[in-house]
């Protein structure tokens, strides 16, 4: 069934009009809707200067996905509240005309590069320091003085998805230490908080994310006290993030008419999840890094019938795992893009491993 594109009737004509209402209706948390429809829709036919400046430096042509706004223009204006000024973004989507928006497009894309590599040396270092905790460990707990408010929560979440266990990041500097939490299925971050909160100075949030405020004096009792909470409701079983796959699928079947039937079923979002798809026992036939630093991973494989090309963004270090030959099972959503008039299907990595491992149990078994 797809979402029928019409404007909800309540809406008034002044808010209709408005970029600001569709970026934020998407972007904070996309959800399948016939409303989501019809902002995708807006945004990709009628987006307005400040929009159309911001689409131009994210290099995003039309049409727009969900995938767009949550990845792509989202982070680029939340990127302004966290490393100067929200006005900034403000300023950007009220501009009156292309002239004035793109200084502010550009600004906002510097932003969101040094956005990206803050997070990543936060990453980078955390990842050092969690490799000496032990195996077992339920909770993820660390700061450091010179790592920045602004993207405390963004690197938690980098955590999460790379070791999935409830995480804690703080800055440590001064008397009073803030931080940001994400957490996993089934482990409510609010109800941790209760628990401790006679030992913290302020806390709020929801089940996957969290900010608190401790002294920096009892930030030890602070971590023990997560320490046990998570220990005493967590074992190793929580700790494999569960992946639901909808089909298998062989490389000559990905095709852009598939991509295009999967399309039917967008928006994608809170309610309606991507279809995601299994290949199993493909080779790699070349790996490579692209991007600053070579955060992010590209991966050329085959199998029996075709090729194909794999890509999974802040994955790069994987790179070495993934020499020529190997056999690997491969879960990926797929992505279609158009190059020089033509359109060429690409997978979107979310998990992979080595061929010989036991079969995956696809969704509805």
């Amino acid at each position: 069934m797809r979402w029928e594109p019409s404007v909800p009737r309540s809406t008034p004509s002044s808010i209709r009009s408005s970029p600001i209402v569709h970026i934020r209706s998407m972007a904070w948390r996309p959800a399948a809707s016939r409303t989501s429809y019809w902002c995708l829709r807006r945004l990709s036919e009628t987006p307005g200067p400040g929009c159309a400046a911001l689409l131009a430096v994210a290099g995003i042509r039309p049409p727009l996905t969900a995938e767009h706004l949550a990845f792509q223009l989202g982070p680029r204006i939340n990127a302004a509240g966290r490393m100067e000024d929200a006005m900034l973004a403000l300023d950007l989507l009220l501009a009156d005309s292309r002239e004035s928006a793109d200084p502010i497009a550009q600004r906002l894309q510097e932003q969101n590069t040094e956005r990206q590599r803050l997070t990543a040396e936060i990453v980078r270092e955390a990842r050092v320091e969690v490799s000496q905790l032990d195996s077992a460990t339920a909770v993820i707990v660390m700061g450091a003085t010179h790592w920045p408010l602004g993207v405390l929560g963004l690197a938690a979440s980098k955590l999460v998805e790379e070791f999935y266990r409830p995480t804690f990041v703080f800055n440590t500097d001064g008397d009073e230490w803030r931080g940001s939490a994400r957490s996993i299925e089934g482990f409510h971050l609010v109800d941790c908080l209760r628990h401790c909160a006679p030992l913290l100075r302020r806390f709020g949030g929801h089940a996957m994310a969290a900010g608190l405020t401790v002294l920096g004096d009892r930030f030890n009792e602070v971590k023990a006290g997560l320490e046990e909470y998570t220990a005493a409701r967590l074992n190793g079983d929580a700790f494999s993030r569960p992946i639901r796959i909808e089909a298998s699928a062989a490389f000559a079947d990905l095709k852009p008419s598939l991509h295009h039937e999967i399309q039917l079923l967008a928006p994608f979002g809170v309610g309606n999840r991507e279809p995601l798809l299994l290949s199993r026992a493909v080779e790699v036939t070349r790996t490579e890094t692209f991007g600053a630093d070579g955060r992010h991973l590209r991966v050329h494989l085959r199998d029996r019938t075709a090729t194909a090309e794999a890509i999974a963004f802040d994955k790069g270090a994987t790179a070495p795992h993934l020499g020529t030959g190997r056999r690997i099972d491969l879960v990926y959503a797929l992505q279609c893009e158009r190059w020089d008039g033509l359109d060429r299907v690409r997978l979107h990595l979310r998990d992979l491993r080595p061929a010989d491992q036991p079969a995956l149990v696809l969704a509805g078994a």
